[in-house]
């Protein structure tokens, strides 16, 4: 049997393992095996981890570690907040994580961790608490988002292969959405989804204000940025698969 320390290292290495592979399909299906065991063990022992904790973060890169940081970092810097919450709270912060990481250029490879930390979802959801999943809620359903709302265009991305695997990640995450809706009732759900559609309103009228105001202080900055943008949207279009 695994004690606890076992399973928090067989957790932090496996989400790694579930971020980082873009080729092993296999690998990838038997992580998500894995962490889907390890989620619903987390469901039935109420097992804490702390957040904290250096072991936590130590093995994440860069960007990864400011996103975990972006997700928790209300949790962390709260008056009287805990460190330690539940492990599957952890982990669900984790997957939204995979999910809301946007790699350079989006491929068929790169849709892999993305389609994992969905299966993922959907087999834990309904097995978890609404008191537990309610406080990840806006951290879970912020990628959805993304991936679901027709407002926001598709990658540009004519390979065959690469369209049909995106078909099939928006697919599971609307078949996630839902059960979220199922799980935590309709007025929770649209609560939830009101507020994170406003967020995403904010952040995107900030991004632009910013940029209206860096053309205006800084005209020579915001031409370099715009012209290494354009650049990059050609090497793309050039390079896609």
């Amino acid at each position: 049997l695994l004690d606890a320390d076992a399973m928090t290292q067989l957790l932090r290495y496996s989400v790694g393992v579930l971020r980082r592979n873009l080729l092993n399909q296999d690998l990838s299906r038997q992580t998500s095996l894995n962490l889907t065991f390890l989620g619903r063990c987390f469901n039935s022992n109420d097992m804490p981890i702390d957040i904290r904790s250096k072991q936590n973060r130590k093995s994440l890169t860069e960007a990864e570690a400011s996103e975990q940081r972006s997700d928790s970092e209300t949790e962390e810097n709260s008056q009287n907040k805990p460190s330690n919450i539940p492990a599957i709270q952890y982990l669900l912060h984790q997957l939204s994580s995979i999910l809301r990481h946007e790699p350079p250029k989006l491929t068929v490879q790169t849709l892999l961790p993305k389609q994992s930390a969905l299966d993922i979802l959907a087999a834990l959801i309904s097995h978890t608490t609404i008191s537990t999943l309610l406080p990840t809620l806006n951290s879970i359903l912020t990628p959805l988002h993304h991936l679901t709302d027709p407002s926001i265009p598709a990658p540009r991305n004519p390979s065959e292969d690469f369209q049909s695997a995106y078909a099939a990640l928006t697919a599971s995450a609307e078949e996630v959405l839902q059960t979220i809706q199922k799980h935590v009732g309709d007025s929770e759900y649209v609560r939830a989804r009101t507020e994170v559609t406003r967020q995403v309103r904010e952040r995107r009228e900030g991004r632009r204000t910013k940029r209206r105001i860096e053309r205006v202080a800084e005209p020579e900055k915001a031409a370099r940025e715009k012209k290494r943008r354009n650049e990059r949207k050609v090497v793309d279009r050039k390079s896609v698969v």
